[in-house]
């Protein structure tokens, strides 16, 4: 055999399989992806709720997070991981120039006696980290608290809400940064329906207060709790109540002795409003965003969920709630419907609000998470937090003491539900998107072997065109010879 059939064999049997190769991959892939894409968005609608299955047994996925930053600007990362054996509350931590340790710290796990489930919820000190949990034993749950000094090894139960006839739900944790006292408020359901309680820590005297109820036990079901402490330690409440499709937005203000005011109805009752969340600005306003559902079944048209937004002084009345997302630009066609969901807030360092969502748009098909800042009381258009188009979930933003803001959510473009983390810098540039918790091979990295394989097959063609033009070149010769000679 001569060279030019070894070179063209090797050459046909490398082609061959890097081509086979690449269609077995992509099909395999693109049918992966496409089951993916229609489970998104019922997994999107799953996540709603405080569990989801995992993909596959081989896979791990994350189910809820929050995050705490740390006066150095350190982030502490803490997630409800879910595999194929059990729920485990995990930590990834970053440096004060966010460079992220993604070799990540187990909190807690489940065993046979007790199980993880609901959203963690934390804090940051100069000195110590605080989470709080929601474990389930036998047919009722708790709430626990765990502490950890950054210098020990070890975290310590700090407190434990349990009973052995009712269930305790949705934990939150609030620092006060004057006093470091910390409040934690969760519902119950000890006397029939859903209650929201509370418990201040007075960091000075080391003591709990005694649990108190702060709404009224209407019958009526209490849930989406969020609050904030003012600059005098005083908290202000915000949560859902009411019928399933009829819940309002309501609003309580307690102050740091215990002293309760009235309740206040931001809403009527005629739409649902769920997902209420609150800040102060640097008006000294309350702000309370919350989501609006148009239907009773939302998600089965675009266009049925948008967040309005309230404020008021914190001894005034509460303005006419408008609609802040989402943000549809003026060129936007008539039957560009678009939906917006579950809200988060935070103030930068120049005292600009902010406003992160979930976004679900028919125009364009544009899915994801899209942010939108208001400078002094003006909305502007929003951008794209997460740049892949993909049912992401669930954003959370924060500001650190340098006033760089965090944005944090859950992505399934690779599949099972992961971290993303992008910063949006004080001078006013954006990072990148990070993924911090992707434990499978990325997609790119295999595609970059079928690459490789590709490029050296050509590699190894080369030297058979090489020889092929040679010898051409040498039978035109012969040919040009012959032609002499008959011509003689």
């Amino acid at each position: 055999m001569n060279l030019f059939k070894i070179f063209k064999s090797q050459y046909l049997l490398l082609f061959i399989l890097a081509f086979n190769f690449s269609i077995i991959f992509s099909s395999v892939h693109f049918n992966d992806q496409n089951t993916l894409s229609n489970a998104r968005i019922q997994k999107s609608d799953q996540m709603l709720n405080e569990y989801v299955e995992v993909n596959a047994a081989d896979k791990t996925q994350i189910l809820s997070f929050t995050f705490a930053i740390a006066p150095t600007n350190k982030i502490y990362l803490i997630y409800n991981e879910q595999n194929i054996d059990n729920n485990s509350i995990k930590m990834i931590t970053s440096d004060s120039n966010y460079l992220w340790n993604k070799s990540a710290e187990t909190i807690l796990v489940e065993n046979e006696t007790f199980n993880l489930f609901g959203t963690p919820t934390a804090f940051a000190t100069s000195d110590e980290l605080a989470v709080a949990i929601t474990y389930s034993l036998n047919e009722y749950s708790g709430i626990k608290m765990l502490v950890k000094q950054y210098l020990d090894l070890n975290w310590v139960e700090k407190i434990t809400l349990s009973n052995d006839s009712f269930s305790f739900h949705e934990p939150i944790l609030r620092l006060d940064q004057n006093s470091n006292d910390y409040w934690l408020c969760w519902k119950d359901n000890r006397v029939g329906d859903y209650n929201l309680y509370y418990l201040h820590y007075n960091s000075t005297s080391e003591q709990w207060s005694n649990q108190s109820r702060i709404t009224e036990a209407t019958g009526l079901n209490s849930t989406d709790c969020d609050f904030i402490l003012d600059d005098n330690g005083n908290a202000h409440f915000v949560w859902s109540e009411g019928l399933h499709f009829e819940e309002k937005i309501l609003y309580k203000m307690i102050y740091r002795n215990g002293t309760q005011k009235p309740i206040e109805e931001l809403t009527t009752g005629t739409t649902r409003c769920r997902h209420s969340k609150i800040i102060i600005d640097s008006y000294s306003m309350l702000n309370v965003f919350w989501g609006n559902y148009t239907v009773e079944f939302p998600g089965t048209q675009f266009g049925t969920k948008n967040i309005h937004s309230a404020n008021k002084p914190i001894f005034g009345n509460w303005s006419e709630p408008i609609e802040v997302a989402p943000f549809i630009p003026p060129d936007r066609p008539a039957s560009g419907e678009s939906d917006a969901s579950m809200p988060s807030v935070a103030l930068d360092g120049q005292n600009q609000l902010w406003l992160a969502y979930e976004i679900r748009e028919e125009y364009a098909y544009h899915q994801g998470v899209d942010i939108r800042e208001r400078i002094n009381l003006n909305w502007q258009p929003s951008t794209q937090l997460s740049h892949a188009n993909n049912a992401a979930l669930r954003p959370k933003i924060k500001v650190d003491a340098t006033g760089n803001l965090h944005c944090f959510w859950l992505d399934g473009r690779f599949g099972n539900y992961e971290l993303f983390h992008r910063i949006r810098f004080a001078s006013g540039a954006w990072s990148d998107e990070l993924s911090l918790t992707k434990d499978a091979l990325e997609l790119g990295l295999v595609w970059t072997i079928i690459i490789v394989v590709i490029c050296g097959t050509i590699l190894l063609a080369v030297p058979t065109i090489i020889v092929k033009r040679i010898r051409a070149r040498r039978n035109m010769e012969i040919v040009r010879r012959k032609m002499q000679d008959l011509e003689k």
